[in-house]
């Protein structure tokens, strides 16, 4: 059961990680650009970079969390309905 679990979590994390880092990008560099552009300012390339980073790193994180504890419990499902007691 330890296998399932553990192979379930690893894809669940990688996968929902890699989405989640490109959205939090797009959703940062989005909001900043949003804001700046309601304050009738500029944001440097230097800055929408750093901001579209920190954004990545925070959706990698959080979607990566999720998504791991979402593929135990898909691992330990197919472990439970492969030893027939679901």
């Amino acid at each position: 059961m330890v296998s399932y679990k553990e192979v379930g979590g690893l894809t669940g994390s990688a996968t929902l990680g890699a989405i989640g880092a490109k959205v939090g990008s797009a959703v940062a560099t989005g909001v900043a650009t949003g804001i700046a552009v309601f304050l009738g300012v500029t944001i440097g390339g230097v800055a929408i970079i750093a901001i579209g980073f920190i954004g990545a790193g925070v959706g990698a994180y959080g979607a990566s969390q999720g998504g791991g504890a979402f593929g135990e419990f898909i691992g330990e499902s197919i472990y439970q309905y492969k030893k027939g007691g679901f």
